[in-house]
């Protein structure tokens, strides 16, 4: 009898430090908090990112000139902002507001132009990890836009536009980057004449002066353009 009560006391203390060991983790992962708001939020910021920038850019419509062909008819400059949102690591969405005016080389020749894009857009970026990441994008929106030529009545229009471009982004710090682009769109382009007085008094700029008398009205359809831009994001 004697010498089986120390035999019962060790498996009794063994089986203690067993049940003892085997409930520290159970133990443990029991005092662990629940995901909490900010975790649920950390995770979807991963997967939507916000970001807002502005930007500067300028356009001009092809023009048929003899053997010259140029992108240059036309020329309008502006200023815009811009909001994106990255959906996961690759695709992104945008929305902007641009302002565009025409360039004082064409306000002389004749033509006076203001234009307002809306413009919503979707792109993919090819290495969005790294310092320098291309993308494309294709998009579209409305332009409203105002024309005054000498000799015409006022043109008013609004319309949609559409776009395909490409372009490139740098990394300068984790939440800015710099980037530029180029688009190519189709948009309202005012009807004039290539000929009659070009490049008279004004340094080879093309005028807009109609040969004929009298008040007429402006034409506006829809002709290619290309696009540069430049702008800075800011990542939230």
């Amino acid at each position: 009898m004697n010498a089986t009560q120390p035999c019962s006391a060790q498996i009794l203390g063994a089986l203690l430090v067993a049940t003892t060991v085997l409930m520290v983790p159970c133990w443990v992962s029991a005092q662990e908090p629940p995901p909490d708001a900010q975790a649920q939020s950390e995770v979807r910021q991963r997967l939507l990112t916000p970001a807002f920038g502005v930007r500067v850019g300028g356009y001009g419509f092809r023009q048929a000139n003899g053997d010259r062909w140029n992108w240059f008819d036309c020329r309008m400059d502006g200023i815009g902002l811009m909001g994106t949102l990255d959906i996961g690591q690759h695709f992104f969405t945008e929305l902007s507001v641009d302002f565009y005016q025409a360039t004082p080389d064409v306000v002389e020749s004749g033509m006076d132009r203001v234009s307002l894009h809306t413009m919503g857009a979707l792109g993919l970026r090819m290495f969005p990890g790294r310092v320098f990441s291309p993308f494309i994008q294709v998009g579209g929106g409305v332009e409203w836009t105002k024309v005054q030529m000498d000799e015409h009545t006022d043109a008013l229009r609004v319309a949609p536009t559409a776009f395909m471009g490409f372009g490139g982004e740098f990394r300068v710090h984790s939440r800015l980057k710099v980037g530029v682009g180029v688009r190519f769109l189709a948009m309202l382009h005012p009807e004039h004449s290539h000929d009659g007085q070009e490049d008279h008094d004004h340094g080879g700029v093309e005028t807009f002066f109609p040969e004929s008398s009298g008040p007429q009205k402006i034409d506006l359809n829809f002709a290619p353009a290309a696009q540069a831009l430049g702008y800075l994001r800011y990542t939230l």
